[in-house]
């Protein structure tokens, strides 16, 4: 019969008043400190969330319903509550119910736990292969659920393939990510950087300076003109039939060769100057 009066008394209130708000961080502690008119003596106090108990007193009686494992009482306040070890399922509205003595009423105010969780910095994995640049911003265990905002200054050769916040079914914390293609087109793009909330990425840059592309062309033209003058002379030099087919067929083998290595220089990652931002 008592389990069943408490029962009744707890999940019963006569008003609601919205109290404030109280933040906290995953795996940090709170104090759920409830109003107390402390010129009366209270004949009980129960702080509870929705219609779940979750600590508090009663001078009459012994209260059966188990405690919250991570909360106590502080010693200081009857009617404030320490919660330890913090996690997403502890956000929520919990209502303070106080009786006293000298009321057959109780009153109600309502507190609201914000529960948040930091990203982490944002990791940064890129993909280029001379024309074009794909990259990935990754940030992992923050909570409520933000998008990923990349900031690429004055640039618009670039769009957002993908973007993706997952929330892990355990923890309820979310994980953030987003892809991006970037268009080589226009050269080096610098100091770009990629945020979740206020947690910022490094700075990194993606494709290849021009100039890179115009000293490797450069080196390639100029050995290249060597080779073949060094060629020619060897092949005026050897002025037979046989050796002078030999010349023709080597030289037009060095011409493929030179015009292939032109496009590797200048279509691909072939150069390591594209990962000096890595």
């Amino acid at each position: 019969m008592r389990k069943e009066k408490e029962s009744e008394l707890v999940s019963h209130s006569l008003s609601h008043v919205l109290l404030g708000l109280v933040k906290g961080q995953v795996g940090g502690n709170v104090t759920i400190r409830c109003p107390v008119n402390k010129e009366k003596t209270i004949q009980f106090f129960y702080l509870q969330k929705d219609n779940t108990f979750v600590n508090g007193f009663h001078t009459l009686r012994e209260i059966h319903t188990q405690r919250w494992e991570n909360t106590r009482l502080d010693n200081n306040s009857k009617t404030a509550v320490l919660m330890f070890n913090l996690n997403i399922t502890h956000s929520g509205d919990y209502k303070c119910i106080i009786n006293y003595s000298d009321s057959d009423q109780h009153d109600t105010t309502v507190i609201q736990l914000s529960v948040t969780a930091n990203y982490t910095k944002p990791e940064v994995m890129k993909s280029c292969n001379g024309f074009s640049c794909r990259v990935t911003c990754v940030s992992y265990g923050g909570y409520p659920g933000r998008k990923m905002i990349w900031d690429i200054p004055g640039s618009t050769m670039w769009q957002v393939a993908n973007s993706s916040e997952r929330e892990d079914p355990d923890t309820n914390m979310v994980n953030s990510s987003s892809t991006a293609n970037f268009n080589c087109s226009g050269g080096e793009l610098s100091y770009l950087s990629c945020y979740v909330g206020l947690v910022k990425s490094n700075f990194f840059s993606v494709c290849e300076s021009k100039d890179h592309v115009i000293i490797a062309t450069i080196c390639v033209l100029t050995v290249s003109v060597i080779i073949v003058s060094l060629l020619v002379w060897k092949c005026r030099k050897e002025n037979t039939g046989l050796g002078l087919a030999q010349c023709v067929h080597t030289f037009a083998y060095l011409c493929v060769a030179v015009r292939w290595c032109q496009y590797l220089v200048i279509n691909s990652n072939f150069l390591v100057f594209q990962e000096q931002y890595q």
